[in-house]
C-alpha cells in the first residue's frame, strides 16, 4: 500500500528495491456455542431434528456423519457408533450417551416399520457404497443398511432409474439456530 502511494499517487520513484511482505491470513476461530445456548436450541426442537441435534452435540458427530448413519452403525450393547467415510474419508468409532438409547431404539423401530411397508410395495432398497451392491445383491434391502433418518419421499436412482428411499432429510440449519438464539437471548 505504501509503495502504491509513492508510485501512483505521489508519483515518486523509489530507487531501492523494496520487497513488500503480505500479511499472513489468520484462520478464524470456530464458533462454539455455550452449553446454555445448546440447551436452548435443543429445547426448541422435536422429532428427528431433536435426535439429530443430540447426536451432533452428545456424540461429537459432524452433520453429514449423523445424516448418513445406517442402522448397522449403531452398537447398543457397547454404546458405540461406527462412522464410515467421515471427514477426509476416515472411519472412526465414537460413543453415544445412554440418554440417547430410547430415542435411537424408537427411531430404529420406526425405520423397520417403514422398511417393511416399503418392501411390501416393491421398494425398500438403498444405495450401497463401492461394489457392495455387486458383491451382495440383496444387501440393499436388508434392514441393517437402511438409513437411520430416511427420506420422507422416494427418489429415483440416477444410475438405474429405480425409485428408492434415500437420504434427504430436512434438518437443522444455521438459520434455525440463529433464529432461536436471537429470539431467546434478547
Amino acid at each position: 500500500a505504501i509503495l502504491f502511494l509513492f508510485r501512483e499517487v505521489l508519483q515518486v520513484e523509489i530507487d531501492s528495491k523494496i520487497q513488500p511482505v503480505k500479511a499472513k491470513q489468520k484462520n478464524p476461530m470456530p464458533v462454539i456455542l455455550t452449553s446454555g445456548e445448546v440447551k436452548l436450541i435443543i429445547s426448541q426442537l422435536s422429532g428427528n431434528n431433536l435426535i439429530l441435534a443430540k447426536l451432533l452435540y452428545g456424540c461429537g458427530l459432524r452433520l453429514m456423519e449423523a445424516i448418513r448413519l445406517r442402522i448397522k452403525d449403531l452398537d447398543f450393547q457397547n454404546d458405540l457408533i461406527h462412522i464410515y467415510d467421515g471427514k477426509r474419508n476416515k472411519n472412526r468409532i465414537t460413543v453415544f450417551p445412554k440418554t440417547l438409547h430410547n430415542d435411537l431404539k424408537l427411531q430404529v423401530e420406526k425405520v423397520k416399520n417403514l422398511h417393511s411397508q416399503d418392501i411390501k410395495e416393491g421398494y425398500g432398497s438403498v444405495w450401497l457404497p463401492d461394489a457392495l451392491e455387486i458383491k451382495f445383491p440383496n444387501a440393499a434391502k436388508e434392514i441393517g443398511w437402511q438409513y437411520l433418518f430416511p427420506s420422507k419421499k422416494r427418489s429415483r436412482d440416477p444410475r438405474s432409474g429405480k425409485k428408492e428411499g434415500i437420504i434427504s432429510w430436512k434438518i437443522l440449519s444455521k438459520k434455525l439456530v440463529k433464529r432461536v438464539l436471537q429470539k431467546n437471548l434478547k
